[in-house]
């Protein structure tokens, strides 16, 4: 059974949007005997980084390049544990969780990562009629399968229902916020070759995870929450920047995979015209 000893959270940071509740979790987690690594930009000052309230106990470094997943491999060869757990500083995840999450963790074959659902239920709609749309435009499927990723090379979303599923379950992808791995298995070379916002990181990660033999597992007792600003339409300009990274990034993921082009670009000619339409809309 895995303790808290067995394990090193690593968390990469621009230290931009934390906030003070966050700070309090990841304290509260290093007085439970848990190391912490917290791996910020180059630019920034690791003495300026503690004045934000971080206890002394928890390890502040300064990572050579800057990229949430550079950051965090960075922080890997400070990892002396057998556990490794990813999280994001917009990952709120109760002591009670993590306790749970190691147990089930710890009763999972050898070759295994798992993360906790997301929190997440009111982002979804029913399954309703416009659910069933979504899903033949986004996945080309009416019902597609919780945790797969789709033809289109979307990821179709983790159960969100609370209801009486196994303690765990295999899936396609694990989200990149919050996951536990074994540090042997951990990927240490650099697979992710874009700068700035990590897009389609964790299908990345997810798949060159299972081709390395590791089993994915999603926990439906374990439930994360993440720190959400309120949302604003973003102008055209940032749009069409956020539709061409994620592109780029997904359609490598895509190769990877070995998925079709074609209902990759379908879903984004859909992303295009649907966002342009509610724009035109708004000014009449």
């Amino acid at each position: 059974m895995y303790s808290y000893k067995d394990l090193t959270i690593i968390i990469p940071s621009t230290l931009t949007n934390i906030n003070a509740k966050w700070i309090n979790q990841i304290n509260n987690y290093s007085l439970k005997g848990i190391k912490i690594i917290i791996s910020i930009t180059p630019n920034l000052s690791i003495k300026e980084a503690y004045k934000k309230g971080f206890k002394s106990n928890i390890k502040i470094i300064k990572s050579d390049q800057r990229g949430q997943v550079k950051q965090r491999q960075y922080a890997y060869k400070f990892c002396k544990t057998s556990l490794v757990m990813h999280m994001d500083d917009d990952i709120f995840f109760s002591i009670q969780s993590l306790k749970k999450l190691l147990a089930e963790y710890s009763n999972l074959n050898t070759n295994s990562c798992m993360a906790p659902r997301i929190n997440n239920k009111n982002k979804f709609s029913k399954n309703t009629i416009i659910k069933k749309l979504k899903n033949i435009i986004l996945f080309f499927k009416i019902n597609p399968k919780p945790g797969s990723v789709s033809i289109t090379s979307f990821p179709v979303q983790h159960r969100i229902e609370k209801d009486d599923y196994d303690n765990f379950e295999k899936v396609d992808w694990l989200p990149g916020g919050l996951l536990i791995i074994k540090t042997k298995d951990i990927i240490n070379h650099n697979y992710y070759k874009f700068r700035g916002k990590a897009y389609c990181e964790d299908l990345i990660h997810s798949f060159l995870l299972k081709k390395k033999g590791i089993d994915l597992y999603i926990s439906n007792n374990c439930f994360c929450e993440t720190f959400l600003l309120p949302y604003k339409s973003p102008g055209p300009v940032k749009f069409l920047n956020f539709i061409f990274n994620d592109f780029n990034a997904r359609n490598y993921f895509r190769k990877l995979s070995k998925n079709p082009l074609l209902p990759m670009i379908l879903v984004y000619i859909f992303l295009l015209l649907n966002y342009f339409f509610f724009k035109i809309k708004d000014l009449f």
